[in-house]
């Protein structure tokens, strides 16, 4: 093998490698821009509604919700370009989202919106949400096929008239996640997306020790995929009407970014195949 061949697999092995590990990137929330650069609003329920930004507690910076005596539940997309104009950052299946939860009360909730990127319409996203201690005991995940995070119109925010759950028969499990409602600690959450032989969506979602799984028999899983997250803080003025997020992973780059480095890739490798023979 020559030295350009041997160079050329050098190369392009570390742009492979910048493929698999890039992608890897935690959002920490430290800084206000991690709010700002990542996420618009979708959805603030009620009048004046629920609010979320940056915050610094105790030294941790966190993305916070917040919830008022009319409503409280906000919901945000996932977006490098946070300008409320359609299109948004997608993603391919084999998706999985993590990051940690603090829930202050009991029933508050969490989900994970999955949105058609190719498509979006209301009624037909995908929804996985975990509510805390809703029987005083157990936790409980619910999947749905058919939920509706946002207006008929995707570049209009914020909306007051989005957040539908639904939910698909057999898709609620109870048990216990082994984290009690808190106003300092954190649960971790980590939702996955794939799709079967026969491109039927698959939804997986873990939170602490509670896991669950559901698939949407007779579906076509969507292609590409926006991100969403629904957020439930309590409904009041008290000093509890919070929720956190920290530590947000997104698993892989959305689809643009995973395709550019991998033509990069090809380019180099098509660029050294002469001198490998």
């Amino acid at each position: 093998m020559g030295r350009s061949c041997f160079r050329g697999l050098i190369v392009s092995g570390t742009v492979f490698s910048i493929v698999a590990t890039s992608h890897a990137a935690t959002i920490t929330f430290d800084s206000a821009s991690d709010v700002t650069d990542h996420f618009r609003l979708l959805e603030k329920d009620g009048s004046p509604g629920g609010t979320f930004g940056h915050q610094i507690i105790s030294g941790n910076g966190v993305l916070r919700a917040t919830g008022h005596n009319s409503g409280g539940r906000v919901t945000i997309m996932y977006d490098t370009t946070p300008s409320n104009v359609a299109p948004v950052t997608s993603f391919t299946p084999g998706l999985t989202v993590e990051f940690d939860v603090r829930m202050p009360t009991a029933s508050r909730s969490v989900g994970v919106y999955l949105l058609d990127a190719n498509n979006p319409n209301e009624n037909t996203a995908y929804l996985a949400l975990f509510n805390v201690d809703v029987s005083g005991i157990n936790d409980r995940i619910r999947f749905s096929h058919n939920a509706n995070p946002k207006s008929a119109d995707l570049a209009v925010a914020p909306n007051t008239n989005i957040g539908n759950l639904g939910s698909a028969p057999g898709s609620d499990v109870t048990g216990t996640a082994g984290y009690g409602a808190s106003s300092t600690s954190f649960v971790h959450v980590k939702v996955e997306y794939t799709r079967n032989i026969l491109n039927e969506p698959m939804l997986q979602m873990t939170v602490g020790s509670l896991s669950a799984s559901h698939t949407y028999t007779g579906l076509v899983g969507f292609e590409n995929v926006s991100v969403a997250f629904r957020m439930s803080p309590l409904n009041s003025n008290s000093g509890n009407n919070f929720l956190d997020i920290d530590n947000l992973t997104i698993v892989p780059e959305p689809a643009g970014v995973l395709s550019a480095l991998v033509m990069v890739g090809g380019l180099f490798i098509r660029r050294y195949r002469g001198f490998c023979h």
